[in-house]
C-alpha cells in the first residue's frame, strides 16, 4: 500500500479534494510511495482552466496538462442534448486486435463495498477520488511501464439514474497524472443510456452516442469504472477511430464481462455473418466485426433472426418499464 503522512485527519487534508473547487483543481505526485493532492491557483492561471501537475521526482520539473473543468463538460453535454436528435450512428470500427484491457477486479464487489461508492456513483468527485486513491492507486503505479507513448485518457460521461457518475472522469484524470499523459474532456456522451441493471439486449438496444473533437493520429486510452458487455466503450472507440484517433488500450476498475477480452473471436464473427447475413447490421447498426467479444458471444446464442427481433422488442418494453419505475419518462423505441 502507499504510504501517507500523519493520522486520519492529516491523510484527508494532505490527500485533498480533486474537485473541491469545481472550476479549479490540480494534483501532485511526489513519488510512487506517496500521494498528495493540493488545490490552488498556480501561476495565476484563469479559473476556467484546470490542471494536473505530475512531479515524478520531488525536485523534478513539473509537466502541465490543461483541460476543461467538469462544469464545462456538463454545460456542453446539456447543450448537445438540447439539439435536434440525430439518428444512431453506425459502428463500423471495432477494437484493434492489439488493445489490452487493464483491469483491477473481475467483479464489482470490491468497489461497491467502499464507503464512498454510492456518493461517487451519484456524482461526488471527492468521493470518487477517495475511492480511486484507496483501491486503485498502487495498481496504477504498477502499470507505469505499460504506456510507451504519451496518451490521451478519455472516459465516457455517463448519466446514471442517481446523477452523473464521477468515477470514470476522475479515474481518467488520475491516470493522466500517473502515466504522464493528458485527459480529454471535449468528447462527451450526448444521450442517457441507463445501462445499470440492464441485460445484454437492453444494452444493445440503447447505444451511447458521442460528440466532440478527436485529435487525428493521437493515441487514446479509454477509461471506465466498470465494463461488462463493452458496448459503451466500443461506441467511444468507434467515434474516436472515425475521427482519425488511435485506440491504444483500455483501463477499467472492473472488467465484469464473461469474456475479459474486447475483440470478438473470428469464429463468432464468421458464424454471425453466415447465419444472419446483413441482418445484425440492419437491426443494430453495428457491423459484426465491430461487435465486442461479449456482444458477439451473446448473439451467437440466437438461432434465428426472428428470435433476435422478438427479444429486442421485449427488451425495449422492459427498458420503458424499468425507467418508468424510476420516474424517468421515455417512449419505447421501435
Amino acid at each position: 500500500m502507499l504510504g501517507h503522512h500523519g493520522g486520519g485527519a492529516a491523510v484527508a487534508q494532505q490527500r485533498g479534494l480533486l474537485m473541491r473547487q469545481p472550476l479549479r483543481w490540480r494534483c501532485r505526485l511526489p513519488a510512487p510511495g506517496a500521494w498528495r493532492w493540493q488545490s490552488g491557483e498556480p501561476n495565476g492561471l484563469p479559473l476556467r482552466q484546470s490542471r494536473i501537475i505530475r512531479r515524478p521526482e520531488p525536485q523534478g520539473l513539473a509537466q502541465d496538462y490543461c483541460g476543461q473543468p467538469d462544469g464545462h463538460i456538463r454545460l456542453l453535454a446539456n447543450h448537445c442534448r438540447r439539439q435536434k436528435p440525430m439518428s444512431k450512428s453506425i459502428r463500423s470500427f471495432g477494437f484493434p486486435e492489439s488493445v489490452r484491457v487493464l483491469s483491477l477486479f473481475r467483479t464489482d464487489d470490491g468497489i461497491k463495498s467502499h464507503a464512498r461508492y454510492v456518493a461517487a456513483k451519484a456524482g461526488n468527485h471527492e468521493a470518487a477520488l477517495d475511492l480511486i486513491v484507496d483501491l486503485a492507486l498502487p495498481w496504477l503505479f504498477e502499470l507505469q511501464d505499460k504506456f510507451e507513448h504519451p496518451c490521451i485518457f478519455v472516459a465516457p460521461h455517463a448519466k446514471e439514474v442517481s446523477g452523473d457518475n464521477a468515477i470514470p472522469q476522475t479515474l481518467a484524470a488520475v491516470c493522466s497524472a500517473v502515466f504522464s499523459g493528458s485527459v480529454d474532456t471535449t468528447i462527451v456522451q450526448t444521450d442517457r443510456v441507463y445501462h445499470t441493471g440492464a441485460d445484454p439486449m437492453e444494452r444493445m438496444a440503447t447505444r451511447a452516442q458521442f460528440v466532440g473533437k478527436v485529435q487525428p493520429g493521437a493515441r487514446y486510452v479509454l477509461v471506465d469504472d466498470v465494463t461488462s458487455l463493452g458496448g459503451t466503450l466500443a461506441e467511444l472507440a468507434n467515434y474516436i477511430q472515425c475521427g482519425g484517433g488511435i485506440i491504444q488500450d483500455v483501463v477499467v476498475l472492473v472488467n465484469a464481462g464473461r469474456n475479459p477480452a474486447l475483440v470478438p473471436l473470428p469464429k463468432n464473427v464468421q458464424l454471425l455473418n453466415r447465419r444472419f447475413g446483413n441482418e445484425i447490421f440492419n437491426i443494430f447498426g453495428i457491423k459484426p466485426e465491430a461487435l465486442t467479444a461479449n456482444e458477439a458471444q451473446y448473439l451467437v446464442g440466437f438461432r434465428s433472426i426472428d428470435e433476435i427481433r422478438n427479444r429486442l422488442a421485449a427488451a425495449r418494453q422492459e427498458i420503458y418499464r424499468r425507467l418508468c419505475a424510476k420516474g424517468i419518462t421515455r417512449a419505447p423505441e421501435g
